[in-house]
């Protein structure tokens, strides 16, 4: 069975480069994941390689090679309704008895 590369000049397309910044993933990440796909050699061959940077992107992701970057979005106190502020003390709580386990 022959083993394939990804060609030496595949860059990815929009779509992939839009998926990476939906995920949350810096452009010096995805140009290191990049990197590290175009070095791997497949046992199958492929034909669509954006389909395969994007599920090497996922697979990063869940092993933790890759970290997206979260967005944090501020809000004042006074926009936080009761319910939610009880929520989250709950999630708090909960968190704290799972730790100290």
């Amino acid at each position: 069975m022959k083993s394939s590369r990804c060609p030496t000049d595949f860059e990815p397309n929009k779509t992939s480069l839009d998926f990476c910044k939906e995920e949350g993933i810096t452009d010096k990440a995805m140009k290191k994941a990049l990197a590290h796909m175009k070095d791997h050699e497949y046992k199958q061959p492929k034909t669509d390689w954006d389909a395969t940077f994007r599920n090497w992107i996922r697979t990063a992701i869940k092993y933790g090679d890759i970290t997206p970057v979260q967005e944090h979005v501020y809000r004042m106190p006074t926009e936080v309704s009761t319910e939610e502020r009880k929520a989250d003390i709950i999630k708090f709580d909960e968190m704290v008895k799972r730790l100290g386990k």
